[in-house]
């Protein structure tokens, strides 16, 4: 095995419905993709099709209800064959919908480059993030006290 040998694993990504970025996903163990493969019908087979998950856009700050169908899988490079986690950072915030005639709960989950829980709360503070929730009521803010900001390593 030479120095310079590359691995390549399979990590799961959103692509945002409004602006060209990815969205990486928080996923406990990355499958390596063989090599040997010219298409990408080894990719992994999650998740079901029964997953939704609301995820803000950090770079265009666009919130939208995403399904199983929207998740595709990419490849990293790793420089050693080994077992690796996602490297995405996301944290879930739970809140209830600001319209006082709804108070629907709401799981919203925000990728980020670093561990910053207060961040994600100035993000929803002053409101950076945009669009309507499964609810169909736009996205408010909201006192602080009515978040609760946690993080999640798998889906």
């Amino acid at each position: 095995m030479s120095e310079s040998e590359t691995f390549l694993y399979w990590y799961p990504v959103i692509k945002c419905k409004f602006c060209p970025e990815d969205i990486p996903l928080p996923h406990d163990l990355l499958e390596e993709h063989p090599w040997y493969s010219e298409e990408d019908t080894d990719q992994p087979d999650w998740p079901s099709g029964g997953w939704k998950a609301i995820f803000a856009c950090i770079s265009c700050g666009h919130v939208y209800e995403y399904s199983a169908e929207a998740v595709q899988w990419d490849c990293v490079p790793k420089s050693a064959r080994a077992k690796y986690h996602s490297d995405a950072i996301c944290f879930c915030a739970e809140f209830r919908c600001a319209r006082k005639d709804c108070r629907t709960p709401i799981k919203l989950h925000v990728v980020t480059g670093r561990s910053d829980e207060l961040g994600i709360m100035r993000l929803l503070r002053h409101p950076f993030f945009v669009g309507d929730l499964p609810c169909g009521h736009p996205i408010l803010p909201l006192p602080e006290r009515e978040y609760q900001i946690y993080r999640v390593m798998d889906f």
